[in-house]
């Protein structure tokens, strides 16, 4: 009976010194399993992160549009966020504007965003830094919130910051390009964004206007070619042509809309779905309404040409006159068009006293 509780002791005595080296064995064998089970990668990652990339893919220039349910979800909360997001305010009734210029300001905006995607596509940095834009009738709160009194305001949303503690960009330092703001993103988050690629000037719709053009003027050319003699300006229809081209870009108000970039329309704030061609007021003037009034213009001056220079050479009497009266009647319309329409932008209204 001795010797069987000796050696049971003995038994208990060397399971007690072998347990903790078998239980560091089996943690370090957990340990390896685990490592070797392939974890799926949205498994790790924040559900904030995967709702940010579903709606960057559906973006045509890698910019999310926040609404403020989504800006308050994912812009904002106590919890630190494993992202920085840069962030432009934007306001469709202000695109109008052409001295803030807030449509190219955003093109360049959307240049940004898209070459950092495509420089880290094969990169986890790629989730480390979103681009997202704030419509003003979407989320007026957010720019309450934010206190944006003036636009274009372009902002920094540091991982872990409340509003206040945001870093703005400042135009003055950075400039309005695409690389300057790439600068900002730099100094903002430390992620560095490679060669922005601009689209080609000659797009698909204008290299097909451009084979239009040249189409409709390669039988001019070759009649200039084979008539090297003639003068340019000494054909009567081509010189006529040049001529109402220069007098419809001058009464059309062209060159003034080149030099200050002016819109050829601008949305509706009320209506986002509706296009603004003629704005009511002195103050401003809209590209399609100038040159809708310069179409007139010319209307009324084609008439009188044609009353004056055309209609003498006709032989029939009858003829003439008939044209003539047409030509009268429809250039008295197109004036009181015009008229009508000046007085409903500047609200004056031209009053005929008979005596």
């Amino acid at each position: 009976m001795m010797d069987r509780a000796r050696r049971k002791n003995k038994e208990i005595k060397r399971h007690r010194r072998w347990s903790p080296y078998l239980m560091e064995l089996m943690l370090l064998y957990a340990v390896l399993f685990m490592q070797s089970v392939p974890v799926s990668r949205s498994a790790l990652e924040d559900p904030r992160v995967t709702e940010l990339v579903r709606l960057r893919r559906f973006s045509s220039d890698s910019v999310i549009d926040f609404d403020e349910r989504q800006f308050h979800l994912l812009a904002q909360g106590e919890e630190p966020r494993p992202y920085s997001i840069i962030l432009f305010m934007d306001a469709d009734q202000l695109r109008s504007n052409a001295e803030l210029k807030l449509g190219e300001l955003r093109e360049e905006f959307g240049l940004v965003a898209r070459a950092y995607t495509d420089s880290h596509a094969d990169s986890s940095v790629v989730n480390k830094v979103f681009f997202a834009s704030v419509e003003y009738s979407r989320a007026q709160g957010v720019f309450l919130l934010l206190n944006v009194k003036a636009l274009p305001h372009i902002r920094h949303v540091a991982p872990s910051s409340e509003p206040d503690g945001d870093t703005v960009l400042d135009a003055s330092l950075y400039g309005r390009s695409a690389e300057s703001i790439a600068q900002f993103v730099l100094h903002t988050t430390g992620e560095e964004i490679e060669a922005i690629i601009r689209p080609h000037l000659l797009s698909s719709s204008r290299i097909l206007l451009l084979t239009v053009v040249c189409a409709i003027a390669f039988p001019l050319l070759v009649h200039l070619f084979l008539n090297p003699l003639r003068s340019f300006f000494s054909s009567p229809t081509i010189y006529c042509f040049l001529a109402m081209l220069v007098y419809f870009f001058s009464v059309s108000g062209g060159l003034y809309n080149i030099i200050r970039d002016v819109p050829m329309y601008h949305k509706d704030p009320r209506n986002p779905g509706r296009s603004i061609f003629f704005y009511q007021g002195s103050g401003t003037q809209l590209g399609a309404e100038g040159f809708t009034i310069g179409s007139l213009y010319t209307v009324v001056g084609t008439l009188l040409a044609v009353v004056s220079q055309g209609l003498p050479r006709v032989r029939h009497m009858w003829l003439a006159r008939f044209t003539g009266y047409k030509c009268l009647i429809l250039a008295a319309y197109v004036v009181k068009k015009v008229v009508q329409m000046n007085n409903w932008k500047t609200g004056y209204h031209i009053r005929i006293y008979w005596p």
